[in-house]
């Protein structure tokens, strides 16, 4: 069921179906993007829109029981033109962005909606490269680590907090640290 949201928030946020992408989300529930956090269950849908010009490729959507809340994530490929149109745009060119959503779900009225929708890696594939790698001591007791810098990151989303922008750690660590097996 909760799959379902995930694929549904794709077609429709690309088929231009506000009121249905809206209902998709309790009414308190966020969606954090880089452009900041919305609520789109409180969203008019029929406030005048631009015309399409982005397209969703969502796969691998995996749901789970974390702790009584239903949970997931779901990878994507999001593609931009910039000749705008009314309908679903083809898929084609290069990605504007890949990265996976953090999903956090609530079961109302026998649906499956979105209490939050959040993180994301914004690329920019002309910019993507490598830097040479490197050692640094910084981890505790002097521990060595070997660091390698990237660039063409435009922006690293993590709960809804930027960890990363325009290529420069922002030094912000939202996450937690997921120990294995001892």
């Amino acid at each position: 069921m909760c799959r379902e949201t995930a694929l549904k928030y794709a077609y429709y946020a690309d088929t231009g179906q506000r009121d249905r992408f809206g209902a998709l989300f309790t009414k308190n529930g966020t969606l954090v993007t880089t452009a900041g956090t919305r609520k789109p269950a409180e969203e008019d849908p029929d406030l005048p829109r631009p015309a399409r010009t982005t397209r969703h490729v969502a796969t691998n959507h995996i749901v789970y029981d974390e702790g009584g809340q239903p949970s997931g994530t779901s990878y994507f490929i999001f593609y931009f033109s910039p000749s705008a149109q009314e309908e679903a745009l083809p898929i084609a060119g290069q990605p504007a962005a890949v990265g996976v959503y953090h999903d956090k779900y609530a079961i109302e009225t026998g649906e499956c909606k979105f209490t939050e929708r959040a993180d994301l890696n914004v690329i920019d594939f002309d910019h993507l490269a490598l830097g040479l790698p490197y050692a640094t001591c910084d981890l505790p007791a002097g521990g060595q680590r070997f660091l390698q810098p990237a660039h063409g990151y435009v922006a690293t989303v993590v709960h809804g907090e930027v960890v990363r922008e325009n290529d420069e750690d922002t030094g912000v660590r939202p996450g937690r640290l997921i120990r294995g097996r001892r």
